[in-house]
């Protein structure tokens, strides 16, 4: 098994007080021909001290015929901090992937 990271990515910023869903897709990620993710991913928001309002993970689904796009729903946060999130998954190949993306929470 084989595990695959990449350079973080900058997601589109979101309000603190905005429930919103991102679509994560992961086409060209070097997944072989009819592979797909597996299970579910594992999303994880880095903590930042001092934070009265944290970022929230809520529902986490997949979409795509293969399934290569994680859809994941964030909820709170504090204005002005941007949070890494890391995307975790695993392919019908038995291969591990890991993306980092970079959240900006700002009032909008």
């Amino acid at each position: 098994m084989s595990t695959t990271t990449h350079g973080e990515q900058l997601l589109p910023p979101k309000d603190p007080s905005d429930i919103v869903d991102y679509a994560l897709a992961f086409d060209g990620d070097g997944f072989a021909s009819g592979e797909a993710i597996t299970g579910t991913p594992s999303v994880v928001v880095d903590a930042i001290g001092g934070d009265a309002s944290p970022i929230v993970v809520g529902a986490i689904a997949l979409s795509g015929t293969p399934a290569r796009t994680v859809n994941v729903f964030f909820s709170a946060g504090s204005a002005g901090n941007v949070y890494v999130v890391r995307v975790t998954f695993v392919t019908t190949g038995s291969r591990t992937f890991q993306r980092t993306f970079r959240l900006p929470v700002v009032d909008l």
